[in-house]
């Protein structure tokens, strides 16, 4: 109960501080030069981008509130910075912003790739699998983290649980049969 209350009351305050931010930079008129509002959005899809981080050269830090919005009050910088994850990040001047800013996606394409290797030694490359291998692959692959895995198939070898696929192969060679004679 307790939890629910601190998660609600900081969701207020936090829905409270952009609220008042907004108001600020509302009442501030564009004309005046004493604020400088706008949007960031994606260049591809022009979809505004939330938590975009504008780093002013006067040290101050502005983070884009959930619809992509930003107001600056304090315009003593001549440069800043636009950064977002997944983003290029943008330089600008003072007096390149504009009301909409867009912001490219980074690629995450590579160019050509070349794998140099020396031959290694394939004398064990084509070795027999022990008898508990086979088996281990037989039902179902790498079982060395999947503890469950692990109790199933020692319940199994020692008989200590019923056989649980014998009803699933009943059912294929029904069909089976079912197949055959059509």
């Amino acid at each position: 109960m307790t939890c629910t209350i601190l998660t609600a009351m900081l969701l207020a305050s936090t829905l409270y501080a952009e609220a008042r931010q907004e108001m600020q930079c509302d009442s501030i008129p564009q004309e005046q030069g004493t604020a400088i509002k706008g949007v960031i959005a994606n260049q591809l899809t022009h979809v505004p981008l939330r938590g975009a981080c504008i780093s002013l050269s006067n040290g101050k830090t502005i983070t884009t509130s959930w619809d992509g919005k930003y107001c600056i009050t304090d315009t003593a910088f001549a440069t800043a910075s636009i950064t977002k994850n997944g983003f290029l990040t943008r330089h600008l001047r003072c007096d390149e912003f504009t009301d909409t800013l867009f912001l490219l996606p980074s690629s995450r394409t590579i160019a050509e790739v070349t794998v140099w290797g020396k031959r290694g030694n394939h004398a064990n490359l084509f070795t027999p699998m022990s008898k508990t291998d086979a088996e281990l692959a037989e039902i179902g692959g790498n079982m060395g983290s999947n503890i469950l895995g692990l109790l199933l198939f020692a319940a199994e070898k020692l008989k200590i649980l019923p056989d649980f696929g014998k009803k699933r192969r009943m059912w294929e060679e029904k069909q089976r049969m079912i197949i055959d004679n059509y």
